[in-house]
């Protein structure tokens, strides 16, 4: 069967993949796509030279996208991770390629204590922070609300009460009667040209923190002096989501904004925004956040961690969220729950039968559970204002106009810090021998406070040309300990073999023993029963196989039949798709491709929105899903 791929990169990252390399493709490309991270990886003919990574033709080097389209469809999005010419294969270029993952596994991230916070809005915060040039000043309104202004009759106040997201404060915006007020944060920049033409991708968090505007409308607008560049509305709901929006400023544009205003209609009159986020377009990790998070964790806070590991701790504390990036380079976050509202996870999407495959099963008796133990943590917190930190050894000199940047590792959680009074939690003399020996200093001195739910940061500019001297410094806070029990739940299903393996897991950040109860029941009755092993392999002999190759994702529900002979598998059942395998060969002209599968989950009950007395179906009062 013909197969039209093509093969290109994108050599400056903007999105135009310029060099197309489909003629010269004469070993793969060979795509994996699933939980972890993607690869692809390829082999050019580079007989002339063209793509040497120190030629003079149009190399292919390291960190250029890469994306691989079939029959119209995404197949691969990704970057560049190796390029080799081997002199045992002359006039060739081998190129290895990984994706979003790969990538936020070479970055690490520190956040602020968040509290209550569900696990998507986490990703999104984690990826955020991830991307390379915050060119928002004040993302959290961590001291003040600096850099923000008021639109109409709107006004905006910095808030430490209620639910917020993370650190210390959010910002409540009322008075809102229409697109006309809001709040606007004014991006600093040293030249105009540093925003002049450019694309930025910005993004919101707001929610209704009372509950009176769930249901109404505001709108994220990204606009500059010439006028509005684009709008985004949202629905206000009772917990934090993501809103985002794009777009290029003007060339002749002297002022560059974000603002959160109302809606032109069905306006809200209030929103809380918990966080706000810039980055250039070409820095911005594309994301596929179809469904709100299940698990809610109570205290989270990444300090120094890598942005690809806290990821996927993300993922497993959701219990059964998975994290990957898809074929249209998205990082995308499915939880617990994905596949038990997507249409495409609900209803099949294809049936693949005797005629299309040799199918080949597996059962193993690993698969087989009969326990489950389920391991999460109890927190302990301390006293508020509790001393969780004091510098050792001092003094600590601090020279003429000099800079000291002191970091700082609690070895445990710390929320509500108390910002450091100079005289009280610090003391800077002109003298090393104490606290109380020669003059106070603290006045020529300044000091930036970054707190971080694991740590803080406290940086001290002097400002005058002699040294001084920083001779104590303490940090209070509430202290959050892990508790010194065992924090556990077990199930044993019913009917479980004498024999069968013990499955255990721990989750560092799930808090609640109801979760961990009820993951630890559906995992024990899910496996209870041996459980079956199938990769469907399929080759695009005719049309119709082809089009299932390269139109199907993962997480789809396939039907996969297999009983017409006393030597099949006797499979008849729907599947989930777990991860995707493609090889193209020939010239990218041939195509074979692996599908993972597990069987779809059990039966369960779930509420739909219809009226007492209608027909159950999967439209009115309640369903069997999937």
């Amino acid at each position: 069967m013909s197969l039209t791929t093509t093969v290109k990169f994108d050599s400056t990252n903007d999105g135009v993949y310029e060099i197309d390399a489909t003629s010269k493709v004469i070993g793969g490309p060979a795509v994996a796509l699933g939980p972890g991270a993607g690869t692809c990886s390829l082999t050019l003919n580079n007989s002339a030279g063209t793509y040497s990574p120190r030629g003079a033709g149009t190399p292919i080097r390291p960190l250029m996208g890469v994306q691989v389209i079939s029959e119209s469809q995404n197949s691969y999005h990704g970057f560049v991770r190796r390029v080799f010419q081997d002199p045992r294969m002359p006039g060739t270029l081998t190129v290895e390629c990984n994706d979003w993952m790969w990538v936020l596994g070479r970055i690490d991230v520190s956040a602020p204590m968040m509290r209550e916070v569900a696990s998507d809005i986490l990703a999104h915060r984690i990826a955020d922070l991830a991307e390379v040039n915050e060119h928002v000043d004040n993302p959290r309104f961590k001291d003040d609300l600096a850099g923000w202004s008021n639109l109409g009759a709107a006004v905006g106040a910095r808030v430490t009460s209620g639910h917020i997201m993370e650190g210390l404060a959010a910002q409540d915006v009322t008075g809102l009667t229409g697109i006309a007020t809001g709040v606007r944060y004014s991006l600093p920049h040293t030249a105009d040209s540093d925003f002049q033409s450019k694309k930025l991708s910005i993004a919101a968090y707001v929610w209704s923190e009372d509950g009176a505007d769930v249901g109404e409308v505001v709108t994220l607008r990204l606009a500059d002096s010439v006028g509005t560049i684009a709008d985004q509305e949202v629905t206000l709901s009772a917990i934090p989501q993501r809103v985002t929006v794009s777009g290029t400023f003007n060339g002749a544009a002297t002022d560059f904004y974000i603002e959160v205003r109302g809606a032109a209609t069905n306006g809200a009159e209030a929103v809380r925004i918990g966080a706000a986020h810039a980055v250039f377009f070409s820095n911005a990790i594309p994301r596929s956040f179809a469904v709100p998070g299940s698990s809610v964790f109570e205290y989270v806070a990444p300090r120094r961690r890598n942005a690809g590991e806290a990821l996927r701790n993300c993922a497993m504390n959701e219990l059964g969220g998975i994290i990957y990036v898809d074929e249209s380079g998205n990082l995308t976050f499915d939880t617990r729950t994905h596949r038990w509202i997507q249409s495409a996870s609900l209803t099949s999407q294809a049936t693949i039968d005797e005629t299309m495959v040799d199918l080949r099963l597996e059962e193993n008796a690993e698969d087989l559970i009969g326990e489950v133990e389920i391991g999460y943590t109890k927190w302990e917190v301390g006293a508020p204002g509790s001393t969780v930190f004091e510098l050792f050894p001092v003094p600590v000199s601090i020279g003429p106009s000099a800079t000291k940047v002191i970091p700082i590792d609690y070895g445990a959680l710390v929320r509500d810090h108390i910002i450091p009074v100079a005289n009280t939690d610090y003391f800077i003399r002109s003298s090393p021998d104490g606290d109380g020996a020669g003059s106070d200093e603290s006045g020529n001195v300044t000091m930036t406070f970054q707190d971080f739910g694991e740590g803080a940061q406290v940086t001290f500019v002097n400002t005058v040309a002699r040294t001084v001297h920083l001779t104590s410094l303490a940090i209070r806070g509430t202290p959050v300990r892990v508790s010194s029990d065992t924090a556990q739940v077990a199930y044993t299903p019913g009917g479980a073999p004498v024999i069968a393996s013990k499955l255990t897991y721990r989750y560092d950040w799930l808090s609640r023993e109801t979760a961990a109860q009820s993951y630890a029941e559906y995992l024990g009755d899910r496996y209870v029963t041996q459980r079956e092993r199938i990769p469907v392999t399929l080759l695009n002999r005719t049309a119709a196989l082809q089009t299932q190759q390269t139109t199907r994702k993962i997480g789809d529900r396939v039907t996969i039949t297999n009983d017409n002979a006393d030597r099949s598998t006797k499979l008849n059942g729907d599947y989930y798709i777990d991860s995707i395998r493609q090889e193209f060969a020939f010239g990218a002209m041939s195509l074979r491709t692996v599908w993972d599968c597990s069987p779809v989950d059990a039966y369960f009950w779930r509420l739909g929105t219809g009226e007492l007395g209608d027909a159950q179906t999967l439209s009115t009062t309640t369903a069997l899903a999937p």
